[in-house]
């Protein structure tokens, strides 16, 4: 409740803070919501998966912003809280009421909180606002919105830096683990692959023994096993190459924290 707790203490807008105060439960457990779904979204093709403070942070403001085009667009910091009141729709949803007043005239305010689904869209808060106040007011909104750009640089770049962490971790427990092959494994797993070449001289014609240049069984029997050692180089080399890769990812990482440090600093 970051971004909610620092605007009801520095925010100028007594409707803010009113509104604000009064649906910090709300706010909380849309929060827990939202970051419940976001594990179920993730959870299958990322196990593990949790949401971090910041993509909390992320999700509270994206709520704020809703709150605030919705609700707080219509008021302005002169105006004066008369009375509030909070508590349960007849359709069980949140409802908030009161009067605001402004320029000496009383407003009626009234704004419903309701939970929204869809194949679409992400659940998410809906608010219906019914009041006398014209909506003119998106300089708290607004300002949300600029912070909510900016976290969306930064969770993409985070989340890529992410994405390449994984890479080279795999790649190197891939390395290390295959490192610790020896030739004779190499050759158990061409055998299990059923790619190690078994010989069979005699199931050859003379034509095709002669066209190969295989007339001795000795030299069909060294191409043989050339060939087999060479398999096993291959899949050695390839092994040896994730290390080239890991140093690569290494690279990638740091650039994009340098981006990411820059997207910070903005």
């Amino acid at each position: 409740m970051k971004f909610t707790n620092k605007t009801i203490a520095t925010t100028k807008n007594n409707s803010l803070k009113v509104i604000l105060e009064n649906m910090k439960p709300q706010i909380a457990k849309a929060i827990e919501m939202c970051v419940a779904q976001e594990v179920a979204h993730n959870i299958e093709r990322r196990p593990g998966y949790e949401v971090n403070e910041f993509g909390r942070e992320c999700i509270e403001m994206g709520l704020l912003f809703d709150l605030y085009k919705s609700v707080v667009s219509y008021t302005r910091d002169s105006d004066e809280v008369k009375n509030f009141e909070a508590g349960i729709s007849i359709k069980g949803n949140f409802e908030m009421s009161g009067t605001i007043v402004r320029d000496g005239e009383d407003n009626y305010f009234r704004c419903e909180a309701i939970i929204a689904d869809g194949m679409i869209n992400r659940r998410h808060v809906r608010y219906i606002t019914k009041t006398s106040l014209p909506k003119d007011n998106m300089e708290e909104a607004n300002k949300i919105k600029a912070i909510i750009k900016k976290n969306n640089k930064i969770n993409t770049i985070q989340s890529y830096i992410d994405t390449l962490i994984g890479y080279k971790n795999d790649t190197q427990e891939s390395y290390d683990k295959g490192m610790k092959l020896s030739r004779e494994d190499h050759k158990q797993i061409l055998i299990e692959k059923e790619s190690w070449l078994i010989e069979n001289y005699f199931n050859f014609t003379k034509e095709e023994l002669v066209q190969r240049g295989w007339e001795k069984r000795e030299t069909y029997t060294k191409w043989c096993n050339e060939a087999n050692e060479d398999q096993i180089d291959r899949r050695v080399s390839h092994i040896e190459g994730k290390l080239r890769r890991v140093s690569q990812l290494e690279k990638s990482i740091k650039k994009e924290e340098i981006k990411l440090a820059k997207a910070k600093a903005l």
